[in-house]
C-alpha cells in the first residue's frame, strides 16, 4: 500500500460531484441521429426488463436464446466477423467455431447491457471482482512517476475494470471520447451514451473527454496528473488520427499511438489490463507487468515497439477468449495473400 493519493483506504463510489467530466472537446457539426441509434434504443428496451426483472443466473441462458433468434437478421454482420476471425486465426482452433462466435458476442453484449440498466434499479448490481497484478501499479506509484493503464476493450471491461480498480483502491482518472461507447450522434450522445457513462463516473475521480481538434489539450492535463505521480486510464482502441498497424497472429490490428506515446514522452510504466468474466459470471481484473521496450530512437519508433509488446501480451487473451473482445471486424485486418 503506499501513500500516494491515486490510492484511496477505504475504496467506494465516488461522488457524482466529484467525477464531472473535464470538457475539452471542440464543438463540430454532427449528424441528428442514424439507424444505428434506433437498433441500440430496441436492444435497450429489450433488455430493460429482463435487467429489472430476471434473476442474474437467468441472463447468460435468455440471452444466447435472443441472439441465435435474432441472428437471421444480423447476417452481414455476422459474416464480417466471422471471416475477421478465421482469416486471424488461420490454422488455429478457436475454442467456439467461428460461425458461432458472433453469436456468443451478441449474447455477451445482451449480457453486458442487462447489467449497466441493472444498476439502476434499486439495490443496483454489485459484481464479483477480482484483481490480478496491483503490486505493478503500486511499485509505479513508489517510483513516483505515476502510471498508464492501458485497458484492451473486452465485453464487459468498460464499467466491470472501474468498479474493479476502484474496489481495489484506485482513483482513475480516464480518457474518453464523446462518442464512448455507444454512438456519434447528437442524440446518442444527449441520451444514450450517459446510460453508462454516468455509471463509470461513480468509480472514477475524473473523466477527460476529447475530440482529435483538442487531443493535445487532453494529453496535456494527462501528463499533470501523471507528473503528481497518479494513474490515468486509456482504453486500446484506433479512434485517432494517428494509428499503427501491427502484426497480430496471422493478421493485422490497427491501434491509436496515444498511450504509448504518453508513456514515451511522460517516463511512466506503460501497464495492460485486461477483465475477463468467469464461467461463474464473476471478473478478473489483471494489471500486467510494465511494458518492457528500447527508449533509443525516435518517439514515434519506440512508441511502436511499446505497441508490438502489447500486441504479444493480447494474442494469448484472444485466443482464449475469443468471445470476449468486441473488436474483430474494427480493429483486425486479413494479411494479404500473395
Amino acid at each position: 500500500m503506499t501513500n500516494d493519493s491515486s490510492k484511496i483506504e477505504h475504496p467506494v463510489p465516488l461522488a457524482v460531484g466529484a467525477t464531472d467530466p473535464v470538457q475539452i472537446e471542440k464543438p463540430e457539426r454532427r449528424q441528428l441521429v442514424d439507424k444505428e441509434d434506433t437498433m441500440l434504443v430496441a436492444h435497450l428496451a429489450l433488455c430493460f426488463p429482463l435487467a429489472w426483472v430476471l434473476p442474474e443466473r437467468w441472463w447468460p441462458p435468455i440471452a444466447n436464446a435472443i441472439a441465435s433468434a435474432l441472428a437471421p437478421f444480423r447476417r452481414k454482420d455476422h459474416r464480417k466477423t466471422r471471416d475477421a476471425i478465421r482469416s486471424v486465426f488461420g490454422a488455429r482452433t478457436p475454442p467456439v467455431p467461428p460461425e458461432m462466435l458472433p453469436r456468443r458476442l451478441h449474447a455477451m453484449a445482451l449480457i453486458e447491457s442487462m447489467q449497466h440498466l441493472r444498476s439502476y434499479r434499486p439495490g443496483g448490481w454489485a459484481p464479483q471482482t477480482d484483481v490480478i497484478g496491483s503490486e505493478h501499479i503500486d511499485k509505479a506509484l513508489k517510483e513516483g512517476k505515476g502510471a498508464i493503464l492501458w485497458i484492451t476493450d473486452f465485453i464487459f471491461s468498460t464499467l466491470v475494470t472501474k468498479i474493479a480498480l476502484n474496489r481495489a483502491g484506485y482513483r482513475l482518472m480516464h480518457l474518453s471520447r464523446p462518442e464512448h461507447p455507444m454512438s456519434k450522434t447528437k442524440f446518442g450522445r444527449r441520451f444514450l451514451n450517459p446510460i453508462v457513462t454516468r455509471l463509470e463516473r461513480r468509480y472514477l475521480d475524473q473523466r477527460i473527454l476529447i475530440d482529435d481538434s483538442q487531443l493535445t489539450a487532453g494529453m496535456r492535463t494527462l501528463w499533470r496528473r501523471l507528473k503528481s505521480n497518479g494513474v490515468i486510464s486509456i482504453t486500446v482502441g484506433n479512434e485517432s488520427r494517428q494509428t499503427v498497424q501491427i502484426p497480430i497472429l496471422d493478421g493485422y490490428i490497427n491501434l491509436a499511438k496515444g498511450a504509448p506515446k504518453l508513456a514515451v514522452a511522460s517516463g511512466a510504466p506503460l501497464l495492460p489490463v485486461s477483465t475477463l468474466r468467469r464461467d461463474d459470471g464473476g471478473f478478473v481484473t489483471t494489471i500486467g507487468a510494465p511494458l518492457e521496450f528500447s527508449r533509443d530512437g525516435l518517439p514515434d519508433e519506440v512508441s511502436e515497439r511499446a505497441m508490438r509488446r502489447y500486441v504479444e501480451r493480447l494474442e494469448p487473451l484472444l485466443i482464449e477468449a475469443p468471445h470476449l473482445w468486441y473488436d474483430w471486424s474494427e480493429l483486425i485486418t486479413p494479411r494479404p495473400t500473395l
